[in-house]
């Protein structure tokens, strides 16, 4: 096994262009999000080794959101140019966690259902196959301590 490839952008432009990608309502309500975005980025980047420290965000289960979860959940063309820039850099085109079957799924470290913020942050989406992404499902802790490599920076 070997680390992923992580993507060298500014991350915070795929949040902008997904994020216009929206209707007027939502992507209002995104942009108002946006420095809390910023921050939540920053977090990730500044404990990308020690991700376990973050925390769940204070807004999860809320309309805001049901609102980050939408711009991965529901198919844009910014988004599905940021899935094609991830697959596109890799060397490896098999899952990384099993070995044996060809990535067709994103699995997302931090799960999107604790860290909405983080749905379309590309260096939370690992390639792999639907089976373990299945398989982890949200499952990255246990007993606090994190018990899934993260495949770019471990």
């Amino acid at each position: 096994m070997k680390n992923l490839i992580p993507l060298n952008e500014v991350f915070i432009t795929t949040f902008e262009e997904v994020a216009s990608a929206k209707s007027s309502e939502r992507r209002e309500r995104l942009f108002n999000l946006k420095p809390f975005i910023e921050s939540r980025y920053k977090d990730y980047l500044l404990q990308k080794i020690n991700l376990e420290v973050l925390g769940e965000t204070l807004i999860r289960g809320s309309a805001e959101a049901i609102d980050l979860q939408h711009c991965y959940d529901v198919a844009t063309i910014p988004l599905k140019k940021l899935k094609e820039r991830i697959d596109s850099i890799q060397s490896e085109a098999r899952c990384q966690y099993c070995g044996i079957d060809q990535t067709n799924a994103l699995d997302h470290y931090l799960p999107k259902t604790g860290f909405p913020e983080f749905s379309m942050l590309a260096i939370n989406l690992i390639p792999s196959c639907g089976r373990c992404n299945l398989l982890k499902g949200d499952r990255w802790l246990l007993d606090g301590k994190r018990s899934v490599l993260n495949l770019y920076f471990d």
